[in-house]
């Protein structure tokens, strides 16, 4: 079945390990009776905490079987499991057994109870043993309220997947999301999701999100002003499946006329046009009138071609989103500086991309610091790559990149370095290569977001790479496998 961020929140998810795994406590039978033999089982979450804000616990198992422990099983549900259950993890048969297991729950929070069965060398089944642990959500600083988010993802099964949508996280856990998405059929609608979070020493936190039975986690990480979000696209999309999702914060009460929606912006796109079996990745410079005309400059790489285009699209601002007679859409935050579009309105079409407002006063030193960086791409239209990690600069402009990939499924690490020069308007694309244009890669958002388009090199035209990047002052390295 395709895994869409609206369903399932993507990307982004551990799966519940029901049935297997291990768990702490106390007997929950009466006086703790064993069956033939079995004597002062135990298993504990987390050596006794009482709370935790991750969904991965560590479970701490013992039993004494004077006919040999020989296995354990471990799970959410009080349900006695068959001998021959598969969820079972065996050991070697001993009439004393201690050890460890990890165990990973479901990520609504609340009290959690894990139970936990010894089988000894005869197959018999012992009482059920348990223990208790709180699994709080660990507040993010600012991420409690909507924000709105584009999603672009390829699986080499399920094929090709768009997404423009809001999710609404509230401070207890709970959220919902309204959404438009693309999977080869156009749909919308609304769920409801719980979710928790934890922070990471390296700067992000992993979101871990349920909707509706769907369960997912994976690595995002917030910009340092608050205002964006990317995510990790080599792991929130499946094993396999490769994607770029990013976040922007709206503020719920500004309601845009297309009087609001002025000013010239850079932006970033990537699509695939199933009917012309036709790869493309955009960077334009376009001006809007504020009277409700899109003035577009542009380039492409389209299958390996690239040209220069221009057109005249226009729009009609509807509160925080705006439709562009293109047939994407785009949603805008309160500040105006940045959006998230999408052509979620076309079966055959499958676009996504990103709006940043051009902004003045910035020069290379700007560029000094960490950024998340997230990309997404395809290679000769053969292989498509998700990457995450970290670009750290210094302040005359050197840059280097260290990234996890994951192409078709095989994850490794990638750097590469960059020397960038950053022009009064934000726009370094100058820097990338030879046959870039400026505006293919550019910084904004108060110097709190880059994004940079790596498709334009005369010397690789199958390749098709773009990437959006958040400031993280707090970032070490994300690229750890």
């Amino acid at each position: 079945m395709r895994k869409v961020f609206y369903r399932c929140i993507p990307l982004l998810f551990v799966i519940a390990a029901t049935g297997c795994g291990a768990g702490s406590g106390t007997d929950s039978s009466d006086g703790g009776g064993q069956t033939d033999g079995s004597t002062d089982a135990s298993v504990t979450i987390n050596d006794g905490e009482a709370s935790t804000s991750s969904t991965a616990v560590t479970l701490t198992l013992s039993d004494t079987d004077a006919e040999g422990v020989a296995g354990f099983y471990a799970s959410e549900s009080s349900s006695a499991p068959a001998a021959d259950d598969p969820g079972w993890t065996m050991v070697t048969p001993s009439a004393s057994y201690s050890g460890t297991a990890s165990f990973t729950f479901g990520v609504a929070p609340g009290t959690k109870t894990i139970y936990a069965w010894f089988q000894d060398s005869a197959g018999n089944v012992s009482d059920a043993v348990s223990d208790t642990i709180t699994l709080s959500s660990t507040e993010v600083s600012g991420l409690a309220g909507t924000w709105g988010y584009q999603v672009i993802s390829h699986d080499p099964v399920d094929g090709w997947y768009v997404e423009l949508s809001k999710a609404a996280f509230n401070l207890d856990g709970t959220g919902t999301i309204t959404g438009y998405w693309n999977n080869g059929a156009i749909g919308s609608g609304l769920k409801a999701f719980t979710y928790s979070t934890g922070a990471n020493s390296d700067g992000s936190f992993t979101m871990n999100i349920n909707v509706e039975g769907s369960v997912n986690s994976a690595k995002w990480v917030m910009s340092d002003d608050g205002n964006m979000i990317v995510a990790d696209g080599t792991e929130m999309f499946g094993s396999t499946a490769q994607g770029l999702m990013s976040l922007v914060k709206l503020d719920g009460s500004t309601a845009f006329t297309n009087g609001d929606f002025t000013g010239q912006y850079y932006t970033l796109g990537y699509g695939y046009k199933g009917t012309e079996a036709s790869y493309r990745a955009t960077s334009t410079s376009s001006t809007a009138d504020g009277a409700g005309t899109l003035e577009v400059h542009g380039i492409r790489n389209y299958n390996g071609a690239v040209d220069s285009n221009s057109a005249m699209v226009t729009y009609d601002a509807q509160g925080e989103k705006i439709n562009l007679s293109n047939g994407s859409s785009l949603l805008i935050p309160g500040n105006n500086s940045l959006a998230v579009v999408a052509d979620a309105f076309n079966e055959s079409d499958y676009e996504s991309g990103f709006f940043m407002k051009r902004e003045s006063g910035y020069s290379t030193l700007s560029i000094e610091g960490t950024w998340a960086i997230a990309g997404f791409g395809d290679e000769n239209a053969t292989s498509h790559v998700a990457e995450f990690g970290t670009m750290t600069c210094t302040a005359a402009g050197a840059c280097t990149l260290s990234l996890k990939n994951q192409a078709e499924g095989v994850t490794s690490s990638a750097s590469s370095s960059m020397n960038i020069t950053v022009s009064a308007d934000g726009s370094f694309g100058a820097s990338i290569s030879a046959d870039s244009p400026v505006y293919a890669g550019a910084m904004g958002n108060g110097g709190n977001t880059v994004m940079f388009n790596e498709s334009f090199d005369g010397s690789s035209p199958g390749h098709r790479e773009v990437f959006l990047g958040v400031r993280c002052s707090q970032c070490a390295d994300l690229s750890a496998l």
